[in-house]
C-alpha cells in the first residue's frame, strides 16, 4: 500500500465516517504505510486510497490512532507556518494553523455506562499542527487546495 501522491481525486475529496471497529482496522494499515515512510508524522485514510475518516498521527513520539475526529475549538490566534505533506513530496507551502485545539474523537464501537463513545483531547503546538493537517486531508484539503 502506497502514499497518495498529488493529482488523485481522492486527495479531494471529504472523507465520511466510520464504524469503529471498522476505523481501527483501517487505522493499523495507516500505522503500518507511515512507519515505513521516511520523517512521516501523520497519514489520513484518503492519502492511500480511502474515504473514512481516519487517520494515525505521531502525538508525544507515539503514534495513536483517531477514528471519525472533530476539531470543536481552536485558540483564537492563528500562525502562519511552512509545512509539507508526504502526498507532495519535496514541496512545502505557507499554512495558517492554530497553536491550540480540541478534538473530539471515537474510543469505542458503543456508549459505555457513562454513555460516551467518544472523548475530547486538547492538544497544544506541534502536536495540534499535526493533527490539524491530518483534519484538511479528511476534509479534502492540502496544504495547496482549500477546498
Amino acid at each position: 500500500m502506497k502514499i497518495i501522491i498529488k493529482n488523485n481525486n481522492n486527495l479531494y475529496n471529504k472523507s465520511t465516517d466510520i464504524y469503529h471497529t471498522e476505523g481501527l482496522k483501517i487505522a493499523k494499515k495507516l500505522h503500518l504505510v507511515a512507519i515505513s515512510s521516511k520523517n512521516c508524522v501523520g497519514l489520513a485514510h484518503n492519502q492511500i486510497g480511502g474515504n473514512n475518516s481516519v487517520f494515525v498521527a505521531k502525538i508525544n513520539n507515539k503514534w495513536r490512532y483517531f477514528i471519525n475526529p472533530k476539531i470543536i475549538s481552536t485558540s483564537s490566534k492563528s500562525h502562519n507556518l511552512v509545512e509539507s505533506c508526504m502526498s507532495f513530496p519535496n514541496k512545502y507551502n505557507n499554512v495558517k494553523r492554530h497553536l491550540k485545539i480540541e478534538l473530539q474523537h471515537q474510543i469505542k464501537a458503543r456508549n459505555d455506562n457513562n454513555g460516551n463513545a467518544f472523548i475530547n483531547e486538547k492538544f497544544e503546538g506541534m502536536n495540534a499542527i499535526i493533527i490539524q493537517h491530518e483534519i484538511d486531508h479528511l476534509n479534502g484539503k492540502t496544504i495547496f487546495c482549500n477546498k
